[in-house]
This record gives structure tokens, sequence and C-alpha cells, in this order.
């Protein structure tokens, strides 16, 4: 324990280093999960619920191009 105080104190630097690298990396950390617990495991929070949808493709992946989406959201505001 003496000892990593004294090289502690013989090289200010390296521990300056240390400190910033831990307090950057429990940051990130911390910024992952949350996004990770917001975006995977909580329910949507909207202002409106009932303006949620959800769109389903037929094509493979479920991917819904720029045009079509633009479509079905023309047709849904003109109701």
């Amino acid at each position: 324990m003496l000892a990593g105080v004294r090289s502690a104190r013989a090289k200010p630097p390296y521990l300056v280093i240390c400190i910033l690298v831990l307090g950057v990396s429990s940051g990130a950390m911390f910024t992952i999960i949350a996004i990770a617990d917001a975006v995977l495991f909580r329910m949507p929070t909207a202002h409106a619920p009932e303006q949620l949808t959800f769109i389903r493709s037929s094509l493979p992946g479920g991917i819904v191009s720029c045009p079509d989406f633009l479509d079905l959201e023309e047709r849904a505001t003109r109701v």
C-alpha cells in the first residue's frame, strides 16, 4: 500500500491519466446502459399515444422504402 502511494507521488501525470480514463469509461458505460434501457426495455412514451403506429412490410427483412412510408403517412393523415 505504501509503495503504491510513493509511486503515485513520484509520477503524478500517471495518476491523473488513470483517474481521467476511469471517469470517462464509467461515464460511457452509464450512457450506454441508459440508452439500452430506454430503447430495449421500456415502453415508448408519447404525448399522444393514440398517434403511435406500427408499420409492417411484406418485403424481406421488413424494409419499408421512403416513398412507401410517405404514402402511408399521407393516407393516415387524411382521416
